[in-house]
């Protein structure tokens, strides 16, 4: 017999299995159901759970999900970011009581605290430590040098989305020029420092001549959505032909260690705490405001421009009674774009392309294409000439 649901019940499946994964790296269908029941005013069967995953995993794009999960033998969910040992290894802990970090490192994690934004940040500071380590050591240990490429490449792909082999090549020897690599050294580094070969275990994914973020690779994505990821590719290398890269000083550059440093930024958590002030009004619940505010900074990022940020809003199921409500809303979802790492601005915010298009000669830039002319399109994203806009 054919299971019938709506697309409704789907998405609230399909988007609580992805929170629970990204929570909790892994979790049983039993333990899921159990919580889901708490939450939902219409409690739904094992058979029902499994098929909501189901459907939610082949409809929905995985690049455009907050966080990628799988569901394995109708047994348990877990996040992408895990291999299935790992994921094994929390649920089998699971049995037992107790709460395993993510990482499979083994070690147990808080109940309250684990995949919270502190383990994150944790997680970005021990990668920092390891990169210091290694660039000490990376004149004279071959596996070192090669462990630097890859730590190297999961910042680049944070900040810039997609990177060449060979423009990627030039970040690494700008930050690093005295340990230069060349552009054969790059993706046998990363495979070597993958799990294994064609996993991406590693914060990056290889998709033809580019180092990605794995959430944007075509080969990540269901072969229904492929095509769909790859032109999204072309509209973020379109927009980087445009821009000069961003190049921060290197301390800047290692935090974007934490994928989720746009989340840091006060224009950010001011926006948040105006939603969350307002809860009432947009008609969303605290987990559906995270994960929606979640995806919104994940959007921009590849091109989400302010006239279609409402329309993103309500789709997303928000309501704006007022005008003057929506304006206020705006206003603040504007900020937080002007403020975001963009990757179809090669990593710059509009605020820091607009200081490049100054030509500030503090700070060098590295430039793929000639600086935009006064009467071409502004990179913004605005739609207006540049001579009108952030010259």
């Amino acid at each position: 017999m054919v299971m019938r649901m709506n697309a409704e019940r789907r998405e609230e499946i399909g988007e609580n299995a992805e929170a629970a994964a990204r929570l909790r790296g892994a979790m049983t269908i039993d333990r899921f159901l159990a919580g889901f029941n708490t939450m939902t005013e219409m409690p739904a069967t094992t058979e029902e759970i499994i098929h909501g995953i189901k459907r939610y995993l082949a409809s929905t794009p995985k690049y455009l999900m907050i966080n990628q999960f799988s569901l394995h033998n109708d047994e348990f969910i877990f996040s992408d970011d895990l291999d299935i040992d790992q994921a094994f290894e929390i649920i089998e802990a699971e049995a037992q009581g107790i709460v395993l970090c993510e990482c499979g490192c083994g070690a147990v994690a808080d109940e309250d605290e684990s995949f919270s934004d502190d383990y994150i940040i944790e997680y970005a500071q021990r990668r920092m430590d390891l990169l210091e380590e290694i660039v000490v050591n990376a004149k004279t240990e071959l596996k070192s040098h090669s462990m630097l490429i890859a730590l190297t490449a999961e910042i680049a792909v944070t900040l810039y989305g997609v990177i060449s082999f060979e423009e990627f090549v030039l970040v690494f020897n700008y930050y690093y020029p005295k340990l230069t690599i060349k552009t054969t050294d790059v993706k046998p580094a990363l495979i070597l420092h993958s799990d294994e070969v064609g996993v991406d275990n590693a914060r990056y994914s290889i998709f033809e001549k580019y180092i990605i973020l794995p959430q944007l690779c075509p080969s990540k994505a269901d072969i229904l959505y492929q095509e769909e990821a790859i032109e999204l590719i072309k509209m973020v290398r379109e927009g980087q032909e445009q821009t000069p890269r961003y190049l921060p000083d290197y301390e800047e550059f290692t935090q974007f260690f934490n994928p989720t440093i746009n989340f840091l930024k006060p224009e950010v958590t001011n926006f948040i705490s105006f939603v969350h002030e307002n809860i009432e009004k947009v008609g969303q619940s605290d987990i559906e405001v995270a994960e929606t505010v979640s995806a919104f900074l994940e959007i921009i990022k590849i091109g989400l421009t302010p006239e279609h940020f409402l329309e993103f809003f309500r789709d997303s199921g928000f309501k704006f009674g007022s005008k003057k409500f929506a304006d206020q809303f705006m206003e603040h979802a504007v900020g937080v774009f002007h403020n975001t790492n963009i990757f179809t601005l090669n990593g710059h915010s509009v605020e820091t392309i607009a200081d490049v298009m100054e030509i500030e000669k503090e700070k060098p830039i590295m430039r793929l294409v000639p600086k935009t002319g006064r009467n071409d399109y502004c990179p913004c994203g605005s739609g207006k000439k540049y001579k009108k806009c952030c010259l």
